[in-house]
């Protein structure tokens, strides 16, 4: 299983534009989706109106939950669901309930899409529920590690790549040629190759033999370059060094109490957002709108 934050493209992006998106029968490349289903959370059309109300250029945030082959052979329906619902309580943390947070969780099968927005019922406030510069990262890998424990899921396939492209959108002869390395480095591992340099000169030919040039070699990747394109970067992974971590080091028991420590460091960044308010409400009389929102919002049923 692994979470990913997708990032807008741009700040003015509407929210309108992912919820068609997640809801469309049909995926970016026009291929039929199996599943679309609204599995959670608040209505679309209600979560359109409330983003007008928040106070950022970027009202929402935008992620992914996706399970592997081996992952939904191992798990129920209901498991998954439980999964999801144990995610949106990470993501409302720093709120201390989810019921704070208007979110929607669409499953297309494999993967549930998950749309928050970045808005506190209860204080009107600006409120995000991953921020990397604050720890965020390492809280939900924290959290993953943990439900990959639980369930008996496996880390993502990719950790076993020793190369990997920065760039999303690469072409087809790119990805021939990271797929090629990848299943060369793996003849040079613990073969006497100590640094990129050494390794990067090794496949030096294969990578010319695609049609490309190295440009540049650091200590975390090289960049390409071929006939009528821009320089491509392709970084080094842990698995080059052979640093991969096994999830799941040190039991459950270790693994709670690292993401224990990390949601201490959140509560504590969070201090000052809850000055004037408790967690549970009591001590915060809201404004007449967003009292008059959050009883009004209508939500799908719990899931199960």
């Amino acid at each position: 299983m692994l979470v990913k934050f997708i990032k807008t493209k741009k700040a003015s992006t509407p929210i309108d534009a992912v919820l068609s998106y997640i809801l469309k029968p049909t995926d970016a490349s026009g291929r039929r989706r199996h599943i679309v289903k609204v599995v959670a959370g608040t209505m679309p059309d209600v979560m359109s109106l409330l983003a007008t109300e928040v106070p950022s250029k970027t009202p929402y945030t935008h992620s992914v939950l996706a399970f592997s082959d081996s992952d939904m052979a191992r798990t129920t329906e209901a498991d998954r669901l439980r999964i999801l619902d144990s995610y949106i309580n990470e993501l409302a943390a720093g709120l201390g309930t989810k019921n704070r947070m208007p979110y929607l969780a669409v499953s297309h099968g494999d993967h549930f899409h998950v749309v928050t927005l970045r808005y506190d019922l209860l204080t009107e406030k600006v409120y995000q529920p991953y921020v990397a510069t604050r720890g965020d990262t390492a809280r939900f890998n924290a959290w993953k590690d943990i439900m990959n424990a639980r369930f008996g899921m496996s880390p993502p396939a990719s950790s076993s790549a020793s190369f990997r492209l920065d760039c999303k959108y690469a072409s087809e002869a790119l990805g021939k040629l990271v797929s090629e390395l990848n299943v060369m480095a793996a003849q040079y591992q613990g073969g006497g190759v100590s640094n990129a340099a050494e390794m990067v000169g090794v496949l030096e030919p294969v990578i010319q033999q695609h049609g490309f040039e190295v440009t540049r070699v650091t200590r975390s990747g090289f960049s390409v370059m071929g006939a009528n394109m821009r320089p491509a970067r392709i970084r080094f992974t842990e698995r080059l060094g052979g640093k991969v971590k096994k999830a799941g080091d040190g039991g459950l028991s270790a693994l709670n109490q690292k993401l224990a420590r990390y949601r201490e460091k959140l509560m504590l960044h969070m201090r000052r957002y809850h000055d004037r308010s408790s967690i549970d409400g009591l001590s915060f009389q809201p404004h007449f709108m967003a009292r008059q929102m959050r009883n009004a919002i209508p939500h799908l049923p719990a899931m199960a």
